[in-house]
């Protein structure tokens, strides 16, 4: 499929083909959701935020591909993993920096998808700390040929 045929399908399909081997389905993910994960990651750590929603798109691919993942709202789980990836980076830094987000800021990431109080309070929960998975780790390196075909647009 061409990147053009998935302009009509929700986050949710686009994952299931993704999970069956579609790069296509996940090069629209990554189209549709690396902007928001990149601001998201530029409000929270002092790492480069793409080099951080990059990492975190790889982990997700990983996932993803394994069976795992988000089913639905990828959006909220990719800020999830890109908080984890700058996390894991600073405690591996021990020099790196993250902040916590407020709730103005958290108001600011929100976007017509998720600017309902559920899907708020939702990200809001996703963004609180958690330990990073040493195999998700090992498992990036894996994925990355892959998610390096993908441009935005």
């Amino acid at each position: 499929m061409r990147p053009d045929d998935h302009a009509g399908s929700d986050d949710a399909d686009l994952i299931v083909r993704a999970r069956e081997g579609d790069n296509e389905a996940f090069g629209a993910l990554w189209r549709r959701h690396a902007d928001a994960v990149t601001r998201a990651a530029r409000s929270f750590t002092g790492y480069d935020a793409d080099d951080v929603a990059s990492e975190a798109f790889v982990r997700v691919l990983r996932q993803v591909r394994a069976g795992g993942g988000p089913d639905t709202e990828p959006r909220a789980y990719l800020i999830r993993t890109a908080r984890n990836v700058a996390t894991e980076w600073a405690r591996r830094d021990a020099g790196g920096s993250t902040t916590e987000l407020d709730e103005e800021q958290l108001d600011g990431l929100a976007t017509p998808d998720h600017a309902d109080p559920v899907a708020q309070r939702e990200v809001r929960a996703l963004l609180e700390p958690a330990s990073g998975s040493e195999a998700a780790v090992a498992a990036a390196g894996a994925a990355r040929p892959v998610l390096g075909r993908f441009t935005r647009r």
